[in-house]
């Protein structure tokens, strides 16, 4: 198999999925020379954007943590 970013090498990794999947592993292609990495969710967003879906559905947006009031140094 061939890397589509830098035509090179993909060899089948064993990675971590925590949040999606409910699997703990996840098989998945990683690319020898530029690290791009392949698997089935990456793959599903990819044809999800290339149907003309539009970005935000697809990522998880984190709430901001609150603002830090600044410290008030003494002299």
């Amino acid at each position: 198999m061939r890397c589509y970013r830098c035509n090179g090498l993909m060899v089948q990794d064993s990675m971590i999925d925590m949040q999606e999947t409910g699997n703990l592993w996840l098989e998945s292609w990683r690319c020898v020379i530029c690290g791009n990495v392949e698997d089935p969710r990456i793959n599903r967003h990819r044809m999800i954007q290339k149907n003309g879906a539009p970005v935000h559905l697809l990522t998880r947006h984190a709430t901001p943590a609150p603002a830090r009031k600044p410290l008030k140094l003494s002299a």
